[in-house]
């Protein structure tokens, strides 16, 4: 025993480790939220065999529920598959490259245990760029380490897009730098990676054109859509800084070592821009959009992504990195911590579950034998009338409630973008032109539900006035049987609307004036109350806040309504949905002023006067430029 366990301890241990690396439970049940709604339209796509790039919209490909982990009217072989793959790179990695040196186990197999709860598109990305570095490290000298590099890249690209593009450009630049020294190996990668992807698009429903191109601009506009605005000073933003800043000093100092021995070549300079690039992108994910989900996922890899730097490095025999990865630990466990610690609401009700699944792997092995039709038993439940009224109809529900439709097994037919987001006018327009054409909905269910502190009627002002032209106000379904009017809990109310016959009527703009305004001046407006005025605004970043974009959140921009009664309300503004036409003489705040829109009485919404775009943060230029038309046929 003593000398089986010589020549197989580093096999054995690296394979613990491998191990860890599956996620903490096999699948999860959808979350009653936004996230939600999101992950339950993904599911349903697939299931209803619809199309990726024009039926479906959204960040996520056809294999994107590997990541969310929801097993909805799926197998759970391909979850499976895919988990094995990952812990195979990662015992691939572990044992050729990390075990070789003493005292490393305990460190890795920390360093695993909390980079399994990161997302799996986060960590097949970060397992990506590791096998990505070792081809340029090793001249591209090992098939598998070649061959896995290109299945992880062809499998993030349909996972999710904003992973799929970083994927082109390493597979590109690996197509022209082995077109030049090894023809055998390009035409491995080629076929590798081009009959997986050829293999997927035939066995998937997806529109690679409109995939990408939808993809790629809602990636592109996302943190000036929505982001949880997050201090400078927080301990939180503070630490994630500073080990941004340690990994960045790591990789400086190999830049200084190799320069010093003279050991740089092309391949050890592709090597560290792809190390530092991803590193910077991380950083990126976690603080544009500062919530929990994303800068836990942050802390959650760096710990693993340290210790990969080191070893990739070939610093692993020094102190210093060891003490790096032990403070990168310690660190990413507090931050990770820091909400089940301080909120006295959430302790008492934690499961002992969650955290032995840390120390076992036991909960995913169960997971695999589960099957999830349902999720959860519905929290939130609609009139039995208005369901006997609903049926079998085709319905959509906005903003993000699909959770709603799903657990009444009601005939879910979703508009492309599927939930209310703020991003680009063009998935506006994808919307209202669904809302338009034949086949839309038979039934559409509404709710003046703002998101992420912004005005709800600024959120797809397109699709919604498109929605008034086609259909119309039939009745309201209450949620839990709520006792209260449409003017109250906008959360407990949903309006139903009903197609208009065949109406196909797209809306008529006339432009009314143009102007030029300096953030904070007050825009005047005194029209009829019967007519709807519509203002596209267009801000411009200072180069400051452009700097303040790329390495921070966007900066930060809030917009001021003051009604005729001399009430005020203020709004996070969203700069996207602003580039297309949205209501700004009428103030739609209630389910009751929201019934009146579509009821075809415009005069029942409450009047807005005078609008003031007035900046949170830095980073805009001072003038800015505004459109006013009115909607002819409302």
């Amino acid at each position: 025993m003593p000398r089986f366990w010589e020549q197989h301890k580093l096999k054995i241990l690296s394979f613990i480790i491998a191990v860890y690396s599956l996620p903490l439970h096999f699948s999860r049940a959808l979350p009653y939220s936004y996230d939600g709604g999101w992950m339950t339209s993904l599911n349903l796509a697939i299931r209803d065999h619809l199309v990726f790039g024009r039926d479906f919209v959204f960040t996520y490909g056809p294999l994107g529920l590997i990541s969310t982990r929801c097993n909805l009217y799926t197998s759970n072989f391909l979850f499976l598959v895919a988990d094995l793959f990952f812990a195979a790179g990662c015992f691939h990695f572990i044992y050729n490259y990390v075990m070789r040196h003493k005292g490393w186990f305990w460190l890795a197999l920390v360093a695993m245990l909390i980079f399994r709860t990161t997302a799996f598109s986060q960590c097949l990305f970060v397992i990506f760029i590791i096998y990505a570095a070792l081809n340029f490290l090793n001249n591209f000298r090992s098939y598998f380490e070649l061959g896995y590099f290109a299945v992880a890249g062809v499998l993030l690209f349909f996972i999710k897009i904003n992973y799929g593009v970083l994927v082109i450009a390493a597979l590109s630049v690996f197509v022209v730098m082995l077109a030049i020294t090894s023809y055998r190996r390009l035409l491995f990668l080629l076929l590798v990676s081009g009959g997986l992807f050829a293999a997927i698009c035939f066995t998937t429903h997806i529109d690679i054109a409109g995939y990408l191109r939808y993809s790629l601009t809602m990636a592109a506009q996302y943190d000036e859509a929505g982001y949880w605005p997050i201090k400078r000073k927080e301990f939180i933003y503070l630490s994630g800084l500073s080990v941004l800043l340690v990994l960045v000093g790591v990789l400086c100092y190999y830049l200084y070592r190799s320069w010093r021995q003279k050991t740089f070549d092309r391949n050890k300079l592709l090597f560290l821009g792809c190390i530092g690039a991803t590193t910077l992108v991380l950083y990126r994910n976690a603080f544009t959009r500062a919530d929990f989900y994303h800068y836990g996922e942050y802390f959650a890899t760096m710990p693993f992504w340290a210790l990969t730097i080191v070893v990739l490095c070939g610093l692993q025999k020094h102190v210093l990195p060891r003490v790096v990865v032990v403070v990168f630990v310690l660190v990413s466990s507090y931050n990770l911590m820091s909400p089940d610690i301080t909120d006295d609401t959430l302790l008492p009700k934690l499961k002992a579950n969650y955290y032995l699944a840390y120390y076992s792997p036991l909960e995913y092995v169960k997971g695999i034998f589960e099957k999830r039709e349902k999720a959860m038993d519905p929290i939130r439940l609609l009139d039995k009338d208005k369901l006997e009224y609903i049926d079998k109809k085709t319905i959509d529900i906005i903003p993000w409630e699909v959770e709603l439709l799903h657990y009444h097994d009601l005939n879910y037919h979703p508009r492309p973008m599927p939930v209310t987001g703020g991003y680009a006018g063009v998935f506006d327009s994808l919307n209202a032109d669904f809302f338009t054409k034949p086949g839309r909905p038979e039934v559409v269910m509404i709710q003046n539900f703002p998101i992420d502190y912004k005005y709800f009627f600024w959120e797809e002002s397109r699709s919604k006035t498109a929605l008034r032209l086609n259909y119309r106000y039939i009745d309201y379904a209450r949620v839990n049987n709520w006792s209260g009017a449409l003017k109250d809990g906008y959360f407990d109310t949903y309006l139903l609307l009903q197609p208009r016959g065949d109406s196909q009527v797209q809306p008529q703009f006339e432009k009314i004036a143009t102007q030029t305004l300096k953030l904070g001046d007050t825009l005047h407006l005194n029209y009829a109350p019967d007519e709807a005025i519509y203002i596209t605004a267009h801000f411009e970043y200072t180069f400051q806040g452009k700097l303040r974009r790329m390495f921070y959140q966007p900066p930060n921009l809030n917009v001021a309504f003051r009604y005729e009664d001399g009430g005020i309300s203020d709004y996070r503004a969203s700069i996207p949905s602003l580039k297309d036409p949205a209501l700004a003489n009428k103030g739609i705040l209630t389910q009751e002023e929201m019934m009146y829109f579509f009821a075809g009485d415009i005069k029942g919404c409450r009047n807005i006067k005078a609008i003031c775009f007035h900046p949170m943060t830095d980073g805009f230029k001072p003038d800015f430029t505004i459109e006013l038309m009115r909607l002819k046929n409302y």
